[in-house]
């Protein structure tokens, strides 16, 4: 099923602090822009990017590198990925599923061909982690503003679980 939804913040039943802790992969001009909205929004931000420069002004905003995909992915609950195309989303999810726990949710935000999505689909589910396809439609002048429109597909209870985050 595809859903779009808005922005808004995460709360967890009986509690209004609890955020889950989010790791961004993919630090371009829209990676950036994301990484910013959620660190004003408050969420516990770990960021990597293949050139590690990149992370620099977020950390210096509030978040914490990590030294690769999978540092990143033990890390937190929610894991974003916005990156360049196929080949690199498919390797980055390799890594990811491999080091994630049961649970995690993987996020794509890139725009990659349907086969690239199903191959990821695949390895996640044989590994409990839970995928959504979230490929979006702007540009980081968008994203900043709070106006990015996401087309996401995946099972709704996980969308329900993070559909506050993106």
């Amino acid at each position: 099923p595809v859903t779009p939804f808005v922005y808004s913040y995460w709360t967890v039943p009986g509690s209004q602090d609890a955020r889950p802790t989010v790791g961004l992969i993919g630090l371009g001009n829209m990676g950036s822009a994301f990484a910013e909205r959620l660190l004003e929004a408050g969420y516990p931000l770990h960021v990597y990017n293949r050139t590690s420069g990149k992370a620099e002004e977020l950390v210096a905003a509030g978040a914490l590198a990590a030294g690769s995909a999978a540092d990143l992915t033990s890390r937190v609950d929610v894991v974003l990925t916005s990156l360049a195309d196929d080949d690199a989303f498919e390797a980055v999810a390799a890594e990811v599923v491999a080091a994630a726990r049961p649970g995690t949710v993987l996020v794509d935000m890139s725009t990659v061909s349907p086969g690239a999505s199903a191959r990821v689909a695949s390895l996640a589910e044989d590994a409990s982690v839970e995928y959504l396809r979230a490929p979006v439609s702007g540009n980081p002048t968008v994203v900043r503003a709070g106006n990015l429109s996401f087309v996401v597909s995946g099972p709704r209870e996980t969308l329900e679980r993070v559909q506050e985050i993106i």
